[in-house]
Parts: structure tokens; C-alpha cells; sequence
């Protein structure tokens, strides 16, 4: 199946998991990335008495991002037909935005992201394959540098992006042991 994909389309990422459970038991996997962000700045003043400047510290954040599935099977008696109950979750990071306070001294960055839910319902008898396709996503990427801003060149500026398009076919085969 996967040979017959490739050859429609450039496959770059191929992930196999396995996941075990039971009967009626939910089994999650998720495919994800973490991106750091700040979250928070503040400053702690400095005592005039002793001379001590104020401290600036700086809180990370973390988002995490990417496909997340959880699968419950529903067995019927003689092990011949099985319906699995899925949920989906797809989320992807759109981009940081910079926030400032209004003298623009502090800033932090908020992700803003796309997500998706899909639930999904089928039979299968063990051993065969359910594909499932359709799930998208933009990805952009861009940098910047300079001294002051990016807009002077003469200084080091520049900007640089990138931009993918990707797309995902999950396929589930459910086995009895």
C-alpha cells in the first residue's frame, strides 16, 4: 500500500507505531512536536539602598503539536467482526505573535494554532487495513535578522521563509493475539 503511495507522491515520512490494549480499553498514540516559546518576562526591581539593578527573567512556554489518536476496539463474540471508535486530534503551529506592553519594554509570544477533531467509526474483521486520508496542513517557516530591524540591509538584515504543504494517510490494521 505504502509502494503504491510513493509512487503517486513524494512520500518523506513514513512513522509505524504499534500499540497494544483490550477489550473496550482505550489505547492512544500521539505524533507530535514541541515548540518553546516565551511566555512570560518580568522584573524584579532592584533595592536603591544597596545599589542592586532591577532583573529581568524570562518563563518558557511549551506547545505541542501534531496528531494525536485514540482507539477503542469493541470485540464482538467469536472474534470475527471488530468496530474501533477513533478520535483524532491534528493541530498545527500557525505561527508566534509578538506581543508588547505599550512602552514596548517587555514582550512575550503566543502560538496561534489550527486544530482539528475527527471522530471515526468502522468495522473491520482482524487483519484488515483501513486507510484513512484526507488530513492537510500548511506549513510555514520564516526567520529574520538584522541590526535594529531586518528591513536594514546594510546592517545585516533579511528575511527568509518557506512554506510545505503536507499531507497525512494514516492506515490501521487491528490484530487479535
Amino acid at each position: 500500500m505504502l509502494k503504491a503511495l510513493s509512487e503517486q507522491v513524494k512520500v518523506s515520512d513514513v512513522k509505524t507505531l504499534s500499540i497494544m490494549t483490550t477489550n473496550l480499553a482505550t489505547a492512544g498514540m500521539q505524533i507530535g512536536k514541541q515548540t518553546t516559546y516565551l511566555r512570560k518576562t518580568s522584573v524584579t526591581t532592584g533595592n536603591t539602598t544597596t545599589g542592586a539593578e532591577p532583573v529581568q527573567s524570562l518563563e518558557p512556554g511549551e506547545i505541542t503539536t501534531g496528531t494525536n489518536i485514540n482507539i477503542m476496539p469493541k470485540i464482538l463474540e467469536g472474534n470475527e467482526k471488530m468496530m474501533l471508535t477513533m478520535m483524532m486530534d491534528i493541530s498545527s503551529l500557525n505561527r508566534l505573535r509578538r506581543i508588547e506592553n505599550r512602552n514596548k519594554t517587555e514582550s512575550i509570544e503566543a502560538p496561534d494554532t489550527d486544530s482539528r477533531s475527527i471522530p471515526q467509526r468502522v468495522w473491520l474483521k482482524p487483519g484488515e487495513t483501513v486507510l484513512m486520508s484526507g488530513f492537510e496542513q500548511n506549513i510555514q517557516d520564516g526567520s529574520q535578522q538584522g541590526v535594529g530591524s531586518s528591513r536594514y540591509f546594510l546592517f545585516g538584515g533579511g528575511r527568509s521563509g518557506k512554506s510545505k504543504k503536507e499531507s497525512f494517510v494514516i492506515t490501521i490494521t487491528p490484530l487479535l493475539r
